[in-house]
């Protein structure tokens, strides 16, 4: 058996990651393999006693619904992550899991390479929009956006970490 990674979610029979993870993989010459696991939401719990306990296992990209669910099942998460509530890599080490959320760096790396725009404070042009309000978007969360969710709960889940939070909501620049 060689070392594998795997993105968890559900559904997860359309992600790409494989391909792209397994191309690269063998582009570098890297003796392992990156799977898909169809992962749903009550299976969790037994999903991480199996691979704890995996030698082979190295970690996992999770995808929805499961970013906020994974929390707990990490041994130690990163402060970046912890400040958005919601994780997107697991990485094990030594029978630790560590948790991390890279759509922070993702999202901050995107916009902080759009030139800045001089307009007057709350200006049309100073806004952005992210649609969702699930675990990818809590990554844009400490910005200026406006976050967007066309389900309740996602609107929920918003406003309990940010109270102003209704169907739509921004965060003030500056």
């Amino acid at each position: 058996m060689r070392p594998y990674a795997e993105v968890i979610g559900d559904p997860i029979a359309h992600s790409k990651s494989p391909l792209i993870h397994n191309f690269w993989l063998g582009k570098l010459g890297i003796d392992a393999e990156y799977r898909a696991c169809h992962v749903k939401p009550w299976e969790l719990a037994n999903y991480f006693a199996r691979r704890r306990g995996d030698a082979e296992w190295l970690g996992c990209n999770v995808t929805v619904p499961h970013k906020e669910a994974v929390l707990g099942f990490a041994d130690g998460i990163d402060k970046e992550a912890q400040a958005v509530g919601a994780l997107n890599t697991l990485v094990k080490r030594g029978g630790e899991i560590s948790g991390y959320n890279t759509d922070v760096f993702g999202v901050r790396e995107a916009l902080n390479s759009v030139p800045s725009i001089p307009a007057p404070r709350n200006h049309v042009a100073t806004l952005i929009e992210v649609i969702g309000a699930g675990g990818a978007a809590r990554a844009a969360s400490p910005r200026n956006y406006f976050l967007q969710s066309r389900q309740g709960q996602g609107r929920q889940s918003c406003g309990r970490i940010f109270p102003w939070c209704g169907t739509w909501f921004f965060l003030r620049i500056g």
